[in-house]
């Protein structure tokens, strides 16, 4: 998954994979990816796997593309599969009564979310949009560990941006 260089350290998932590869030159990414959902979604860990393939082939296609070179088409293309990938969320969080896994369901909404927000602003670069990330990032404060904080934003943005 993508992440912006400042939330290196909220990369678990990343290197939860990592670190299988390490031990394993053959390794079956398809079989990895349904054994972690398997282990940590439980019940709709099918539907999950869906919406990783589509977070990782449609939503940050290869190769990456830097929020500040992203074009208006892919802006839109991203506001379009962050779409279809939340809607897909909400039917499956609707079925799932587990409320660990209503909680799991939730980190990966506001990964999409912030990150479609993320490539929003800096794509932009205007005021309005940066100070998106930091109202989003201080309304979601039960996210912490999926979203940067809200004072760390406010001062990338003013260190980087100039506001």
């Amino acid at each position: 998954m993508f992440l912006p260089i400042e939330n290196w350290w909220r990369a678990s998932f990343n290197n939860w994979f990592f670190s299988k590869a390490c031990w394993n030159q053959r390794i079956n990414t398809k079989q990895l990816l349904r054994e972690y959902c398997t282990h940590y979604y439980g019940e709709p860990a099918r539907e999950i796997e869906e919406v990783f393939n589509i977070i990782f082939t449609e939503y940050q296609p290869e190769p990456y593309i830097s929020p500040l070179e992203i074009n208006s088409f892919g802006i839109e293309n991203k506001r379009f599969v962050a779409e279809k990938i939340l809607k897909k969320l909400e039917i499956i969080t609707d079925k799932t009564t587990d409320t660990d896994v209503r909680k799991r369901i939730d980190r990966i909404k506001t990964y999409v979310e912030f990150s479609l927000l993320h490539s929003e602003a800096f794509a932009s670069l205007e005021k309005k949009d940066l100070r998106k990330l930091v109202d989003y990032s201080s309304k979601h404060r039960d996210q912490e560990m999926v979203l940067m904080y809200p004072d760390y934003v406010e001062y990338r943005n003013k260190n980087n941006f100039g506001y």
